[in-house]
């Protein structure tokens, strides 16, 4: 039973190596947005609590047994469903909402991640000439002038 929120650590660190706004992201929605939500969820009343929960949970273990399904025995799965890309790839992955991040606050000029012919890795999309970025932190406002990324 130790294990599982070592893993869960881990996934949500990588994932956090790979996004960097996600840390800030997890942080607000876990301790701030989850919880509002819950709260005024409970003040609608029992009954549409109860039937939001139940759609959560039924959400839940129906993506938990899919990937079980996908894990184990993959070949009895209609080829639609042995993988996920059969949803749209905003509902599994982190990319699409990178890219509308890293073009909203980063900088204008997005360019789309370049791969390497040489080393086979994929590089990061960067920017050019980013002169100022602001970081607002308990209420200092941080002037970072000529950050340069090389590309």
């Amino acid at each position: 039973m130790r294990r599982v929120p070592i893993k869960i650590a881990k996934r949500i660190g990588k994932v956090t190596h790979r996004y960097k706004w996600f840390a800030i992201f997890y942080i607000l929605f876990v301790f701030f947005v989850m919880p509002i939500f819950f709260l005024l969820l409970s003040l609608t009343g029992t009954v549409i609590f109860l039937i939001f929960m139940c759609l959560i949970g039924l959400i839940g273990v129906s993506v938990l047994m899919l990937s079980l399904l996908q894990k184990k025995v993959p070949q009895k799965l209609p080829a639609k469903f042995r993988d996920w890309k059969f949803l749209p790839k905003y509902f599994r992955s982190l990319d699409p909402y990178d890219k509308l991040l890293r073009r909203v606050f980063m900088c204008k000029k997005f360019r789309k991640s370049e791969t390497s012919v040489k080393s086979g890795e994929k590089n990061e999309p960067k920017c050019k000439n980013v002169q100022q970025i602001f970081i607002l932190s308990e209420s200092n406002l941080y002037n970072l002038e000529k950050l340069k990324h090389s590309i």
